[in-house]
C-alpha cells in the first residue's frame, strides 16, 4: 500500500526533556496520498508526582498530489482557499 522511511527515532528522552516523549517520525511513499506519519508517545514522570497512564499521539500529514511538485499545485491551492474562505465566512 505504502512504504514508510524512517526519518528520525527518538527511542530514549532527553534527560532535561519536559515532556519525557519518544517518537517515531516516518515519510511515506506509495499509493495512499500520505506525506508523513508519526507516533507520539508521552509516559508519565514519576519524579514529578505523575501517574497518570503513558498517552500515545498518531499524527498523519496527507500530500494530496502524490508528488512533492507539480505544476497545477498552486491552481488547486488557490481553488481551495476561494471555497474555505467563502465556507468559513458564513459560519
Amino acid at each position: 500500500m505504502f512504504k514508510l522511511e524512517a526519518v528520525r527515532v527518538k527511542r530514549v528522552p532527553d534527560a532535561g526533556e519536559m515532556d519525557n516523549a519518544r517518537y517515531l517520525l516516518f515519510e511515506c511513499h506509495g499509493g495512499h496520498p500520505i506525506g508523513i506519519f508519526s507516533i507520539y508517545a508521552r509516559s508519565s514522570i514519576v519524579a514529578q508526582g505523575e501517574t497518570d497512564a503513558t498517552q500515545v499521539f498518531m499524527v498523519v500529514g496527507f500530500n494530496f498530489y502524490g508528488v512533492r511538485w507539480w505544476p497545477g499545485v498552486r491552481v488547486f491551492n488557490k481553488l481551495w482557499e476561494a471555497v474555505h474562505n467563502r465556507v468559513t465566512a458564513t459560519s
